[in-house]
């Protein structure tokens, strides 16, 4: 994933740098300002927790006890979501 974000990035780059022209590095010095908030954000949404929950998911499963996996699994579901909530609003009032 990593990999294909950096090359879907590079391929972004040549047009927006034709399509600013002369004012391509005015641009990307406000594209990074906010790139830079987005990425905090985006770090604090993926700091190990998906990781965790399919390691704990594993761990019930392997012990066959599919009714805590599936509860844990849920509940991870809902706090990414209420994450991402949250993460969403602060950009969007942030902004």
């Amino acid at each position: 994933g990593s990999i294909l974000s950096r090359i879907l990035g590079a391929i972004y780059i040549i047009p927006w740098v034709t399509w600013m022209g002369a004012y391509s590095n005015q641009a990307n010095a406000l594209f990074a300002k906010g790139y830079n908030i987005y990425s905090l954000f985006l770090m604090v949404a993926t700091a190990g927790i998906p990781s965790a929950i399919s390691k704990m998911v594993a761990h019930y499963n392997g012990i066959n006890q599919y009714g805590v996996s599936r509860r844990l699994y849920h509940s991870g579901m809902y706090v990414s979501v209420a994450m991402g909530l949250v993460c969403s609003i602060l950009m969007f009032f942030g902004a």
